[in-house]
């Protein structure tokens, strides 16, 4: 049987850690690891791979405005929530 392996989390910092501490050597927080199960360091070690490179942020007004079709709902009230009728493509929920 394969022997369970463990991964301590600091709450306050993140730091993990293969063993609980007592004390967090990053952020000197104390009684602040909890345990994390095999699902949960999974989830960890996806996060902690390097993100994509950012892209340059663009100004809206160099942004190209696209007409969007609407349809009309035959409920005038509900065209002028959606800002003109039911765009193709869109989803909606409506509650009441």
């Amino acid at each position: 049987m394969a022997k369970k392996t463990s991964l301590f989390e600091c709450q306050h910092c993140g730091f993990t850690s293969p063993k609980w501490l007592g004390k967090c050597v990053q952020c000197n927080a104390w009684e602040s690891f909890i345990e994390l199960n095999q699902t949960q360091k999974e989830v960890l070690h996806a996060l902690k791979k390097p993100l994509p490179q950012a892209q340059k942020s663009v100004s809206i007004a160099a942004i190209e405005h696209e007409e969007v079709i609407k349809f009309s709902s035959t409920q005038s009230e509900l065209d002028i929530v959606l800002g003109g009728g039911i765009a193709k493509g869109g989803l909606y929920l409506v509650g009441g």
